[in-house]
């Protein structure tokens, strides 16, 4: 905004700005770039071959992803049943008088760290995985709305303007 013309002048700017984290992208006035992506915008509404695509991409790196998560996750489940036998190893050690009380407390001690930590990786792992499911749902439900969307009057594309980006928002 200049004051002395009071000419105001919108921008799109980086969200990380806004929370005083420099992202070092510029700033966009919005007057130059909003004919441009609502011109992408049509063209993704007259050819939502070209949104498919992107979303089946996005879908298979998201099975891809499944894969990676049940691999990590069968690790995790092997690392925790490790942890059981390590406390059951302690134990059978201080019953057989090869370590003391404070070196069976001090051992447990680090291996419930280790379980923790072990645990919490399964919980997110396990999160990661909700949420992949719901992008495939959002993208199956994404991929039904581009089958009904036909160009029709300004009002209406609008909305379907709205309704598209927001299910974007959703997925990517």
């Amino acid at each position: 905004t200049r004051k002395q013309d009071m000419i105001h002048f919108q921008y799109y700017r980086c969200s990380g700005e806004i929370k005083n984290n420099h992202c070092g992208m510029p700033r966009l006035q919005a007057d130059r770039i909003e004919g441009v992506v609502w011109e992408k915008v049509k063209e993704l509404i007259r050819k939502p071959i070209l949104i498919r695509k992107a979303v089946e991409k996005k879908a298979a790196s998201l099975i891809m992803d499944k894969q990676t998560l049940d691999s990590k996750t069968e690790e995790l489940n092997q690392e925790l049943k490790n942890i059981d036998e390590q406390n059951a190893r302690m134990f059978e050690a201080y019953r057989k008088g090869i370590i003391a009380v404070e070196q069976l407390d001090r051992e447990l001690a680090k291996i419930k760290t280790d379980q923790e930590g072990l645990e919490n990786s399964r919980q997110n792992l396990q999160k990661a995985s909700e949420t992949r499911e719901k992008l495939l749902a959002a993208m199956d439900g994404l991929l039904e709305r581009l089958k009904a969307i036909r160009l029709t009057g300004r009002e209406e594309y609008l909305v379907q303007y709205r309704l598209l980006v927001g299910l974007f928002l959703r997925v990517f």
